[in-house]
């Protein structure tokens, strides 16, 4: 009988006996899975750093979902799937015939000029084809059928009611909504450098598509914002528009130049220190005209415009009424900077405006007025960074999701502080009007149960919840990524279990070569310890030794490398990282670090414990297969 002292050192012996083939062995077992160590070791040491910087917020270890609800207007009713329709057709001519009989009449009593061919064009014809009545191209613009288009959509509507889609979710607590801030009718622009555009480009997308151009202000609950409000002295009672301020767009207000991307860590943060502490200097101009007041500053543009590229023409004549600009900074009225008409001019105009009122054409009065809004926070906006690679990932993971680098966020709990004089209906509450139901409505909702959450999410997310390609629930994750966060780590751990079954198998087939190999170059010895007495036990103790030892130094070896890789990916990403991270959270002065190494996962031990696994399948059948071999035979073969 061969003692398992005895049995160790001749395991050891072969390994010695074996080196080339047996560093060979290790060595490549040992990478295989050495990088998956080092894959998950790297991947849980950010894991656990988001989630140790996600606990640092007041929102961002929530799970909160932003649920929008948009009808599809043309589901609803479409004027174009009934432009042959003879019941349309008839309501459509009797508007019209109404429409006319009353302007005919407003038009005889006021003396004013109408002839309906020209100023109301019926939105009815005949169709060269079936020769009948059809609503025309012209008419499916007209304002009759845009208004009875209209009429028939609000009342197929059916209120939106979110309890009804929570009532399932037993954890989801409505916080508030989230409302973008514009007028129903007229215009609420953003004033660059405190400057009105009055002479705006001929293309809007052009000022549209640039974020240097634009800025607009949406309404949140005060909850979601509160970790980012930073400005204490902020007065309610100036009138001002209280906002959170996209961190590039903070940088760009205070006047301080972009930070080159050579930029030492030190100095991101510091910069960062500088916005927050600065963010209460910052004001934005917003100029609000409604409907009247636009046309008009239009017309007045036009007629500048007009009179500016005749100046050189002697055969020109100017308008009787000439209209003056405001100062681009005012956001003031136009005014009338010489009215040169005659007294039935004056008569006539004042006619025009009593038909109109008779006719429901008066819009009302010119109504404008200047919005400042005035910074009390800072947040790191979509499209603030152009991070790239890992540091690109990191900032996706770390950033909480809240509003772009254009988007002005305004806290409804301060908001609600100002005078009432300060924050009208017609800018900043537009569901005043009969119309805003056709607008989204999209609410802030937080689910204690993550998982409630995360069904509610992607059962939103199914094609089975779009209707005519626009989908009329919609839902995506607001302030912290957990669930974006807990899914990567769901495909990255089902990937790695994968990798580690495949690399297993590999390693199997090379461990299962290499103890055959040794095996068969024992023969002879296994033969003489059996003829002195040693049993087949014996003889497979001193191979399944050799096996345990060679994966412990596949195990160490891996371990080792993969640590290696780990601490260098650690110590040449961690300090870029944790800059990310505290811009992420708007916090340069928290002691919480970003690191890429952690060993909590369960995947570790697995791996070691697979590593062992591997080696014992591998050593089996040969130990078996030389333990049933006759000794006798093997001497004589030698």
């Amino acid at each position: 009988m061969i003692r398992l002292r005895d049995a160790l050192t001749l395991a050891r012996t072969k390994m010695k006996t074996h080196r080339v083939r047996t560093g060979v062995t290790v060595a490549i077992s040992a990478i295989l899975f050495g990088l998956i160590l080092s894959v998950i070791i790297i991947s849980q040491g950010a894991f656990d750093s988001v989630r140790r910087f996600s606990d640092q917020g007041v929102i961002n270890d929530r799970t909160i979902l932003d649920i929008t609800h948009q009808d599809n207007f043309y589901s609803l009713f479409s004027p174009y799937d009934h432009v042959n329709d003879p019941a349309f057709i008839k309501e459509v001519q009797t508007r019209y015939d109404t429409l006319v009989a009353m302007k005919k009449a407003a038009a005889k009593k006021y003396s004013v000029p109408y002839d309906p061919a020209i100023d109301d064009q019926s939105p009815i014809g005949i169709d060269p084809v079936t020769k009948q009545k059809t609503i025309t191209e012209y008419g499916i613009s007209s304002p009759i059928v845009a208004q009875l288009t209209q009429e028939k959509q609000l009342a197929a509507i059916k209120p939106f009611d979110i309890n009804t889609v929570l009532k399932p979710y037993k954890s989801a607590k409505i916080i508030g909504m989230i409302s973008p801030v514009g007028p129903n009718t007229g215009q609420l622009n953003y004033m660059k450098d405190g400057k009105e555009d009055l002479h705006p480009q001929s293309d809007p997308s052009v000022n549209q598509n640039n974020q240097d151009n634009t800025l607009s202000m949406t309404k949140w609950p005060q909850s979601l914002l509160d970790p980012f409000i930073v400005n204490q002295s902020f007065d309610p009672s100036k009138g001002e528009v209280p906002v959170l301020v996209p961190y590039s767009a903070a940088q760009k207000a205070l006047g301080l130049k972009p930070l080159p991307k050579n930029a030492s860590n030190e100095a991101k943060l510091q910069r960062l220190r500088e916005v927050r502490n600065r963010v209460g200097e910052i004001t934005f101009s917003f100029c609000y005209r409604n409907a009247v007041a636009t046309d008009l500053l239009q017309n007045a543009i036009a007629q500048s415009d007009e009179i500016k590229t005749n100046q050189a023409n002697k055969n020109y004549i100017k308008p009787p009424l000439i209209y003056q600009l405001p100062n681009a900074t005012s956001c003031g009225p136009v005014t009338i900077a010489q009215d040169r008409r005659t007294a039935d001019e004056q008569k006539q105009a004042a006619n025009q405006q009593l038909f109109d009122k008779a006719v429901g054409n008066y819009l009302g009065e010119p109504d404008q007025r200047k919005v400042i809004a005035r910074g009390v926070g800072v947040f790191l906006g979509i499209g603030d960074s152009d991070y790239s690679t890992i540091e690109g990932a990191i900032y996706i993971l770390l950033t909480p999701t809240l509003g772009d680098s254009a988007e002005l966020l305004i806290p409804d709990g301060l908001f609600s502080q100002l005078p009432e004089v300060d924050r009208p209906a017609a800018i900043f509450d537009p569901t005043t009007s009969p119309e805003s139901i056709l607008q989204p409505q999209s609410y802030a909702v937080e689910f204690g149960d993550k998982n409630e959450a995360r069904t509610l999410y992607n059962d939103l997310s199914n094609d089975a919840n779009f209707i005519n390609g626009s989908p009329e629930l919609t839902a995506i994750q607001l302030g912290s990524n957990i669930l974006l966060l807990e899914q990567i780590q769901r495909t990255l751990n089902q990937m790695l279990l994968w990798t580690i079954i495949v690399v297993s198998a590999v390693a199997v087939i090379i461990l299962t070569g290499i103890v055959a190999r040794t095996v068969s170059d024992g023969r002879k010895e296994s033969a003489v310890f059996r003829a002195i007495g040693a049993k087949r036990l014996d003889i497979a103790s001193i191979y399944g030794i050799y096996t345990l030892l060679l994966a412990f130094s596949i195990a160490i070896f891996a371990t080792i490398l993969s640590l290696m890789v780990a601490l260098s990916a650690d110590v040449i990403l961690s300090p870029s990282a944790t800059v990310i991270a505290k811009l992420a959270y708007m916090s340069p002065d928290t002691l919480a670090q970003f690191h890429f190494i952690s060993v909590t996962t369960p995947l570790v031990p697995l791996v070691l414990g697979v590593i062992i696994l591997a080696s014992i399948v591998a050593a089996t059948w040969p130990i078996i297969r030389n333990s049933r071999r006759n000794p006798i035979n093997d001497m004589r073969e030698e």
